[in-house]
């Protein structure tokens, strides 16, 4: 599971740290997604997996399901850690992401979160503020 917030800068080239103490998870690579909230998704392979059955789930009969496939499958791209544990983010998925400068790595259970810092900045801002709220509305039954 992974937790945990770091700051982290983009090279020239297109490369980003990853978390020591992850590092040995993505040993056989790992799977790059454009996520849906601004930022990347990387997933180690066996968690893609998983994902993927889940959204396998979801019928590709109808325009929504495809759209759903298309995007988790269509930005989705396989990444490998160099000798000093970095991957190296496609430029299209570094503008998906605006990020250019500034990256926060950040834990979110079975994947973690690439941001550009100032868009993180402002989605802490949300989650800071929506947090409890939301964590009340789901302890009570009703949607998060």
């Amino acid at each position: 599971m992974f937790r945990g917030t770091w700051d982290y800068s983009v090279d020239d080239r297109g490369r980003i740290p990853i978390p020591p103490r992850y590092r040995p998870l993505f040993e056989k690579g790992g799977v790059l997604v454009d996520g849906s909230e601004g930022c990347l998704e990387l997933y180690t392979e066996q968690d893609y997996a998983e994902r993927s059955v889940e959204i396998q789930q979801i019928a590709d009969t109808t325009a929504d399901g495809r759209r759903i496939h298309r995007y988790f499958y269509g930005t989705a791209r396989e990444v490998e850690l160099d000798r000093q544990g970095r991957i190296l983010v496609p430029q299209n998925l570094r503008d998906a992401a605006a990020i250019d400068g500034g990256v926060v790595v950040m834990g979110r259970g079975r994947v973690l979160e690439l941001w550009n810092r100032e868009r993180w900045e402002r989605e802490n801002e949300v989650v800071r503020e929506q947090y409890s709220p939301a964590l009340e509305r789901r302890s009570q039954g009703q949607p998060g």
